[in-house]
């Protein structure tokens, strides 16, 4: 007689499922982040499913979102000259609003300015 076993190859349907399969758990929740999705929401949408097709899913996903990003910063690095100015912009701002409070700690704490 053969014994019921629970398939591993399967996404489970429910939350309650990922608790025992932590990878299954990762991966929903990766998607989720990536879709803008909620755990459940993904579980509807590939529950009960292979967890090889939703595997290959997340993959597509991840390559979709991601890739614009990586497309970036390989434009961004091939010009180091607009990052030095974005820096240089960026701490002048950062200074700039930071200045008044650093002076009123000096003032505070005693330090000559």
């Amino acid at each position: 007689m053969r014994r019921a076993r629970t398939d591993a190859a399967n996404l489970p349907t429910e939350i309650a499922g990922l608790a025992s399969r932590p990878e299954a758990d990762n991966l929903v929740g990766i998607y989720a982040a990536l879709a803008d999705m909620t755990k459940p929401d993904v579980l509807r949408q590939f529950g009960n499913g292979q967890f090889s097709t939703f595997k290959a899913a997340l993959a597509d996903l991840a390559i979709a979102k991601l890739g614009p990003i990586a497309e970036e910063m390989r434009r961004l690095n091939a010009d180091p000259g607009y990052m030095d100015v974005v820096l240089r912009d960026g701490a002048a701002r950062a200074r700039a609003l930071a200045t008044p409070t650093i002076d009123q700690v000096k003032d505070i704490v005693g330090f000559l300015r």
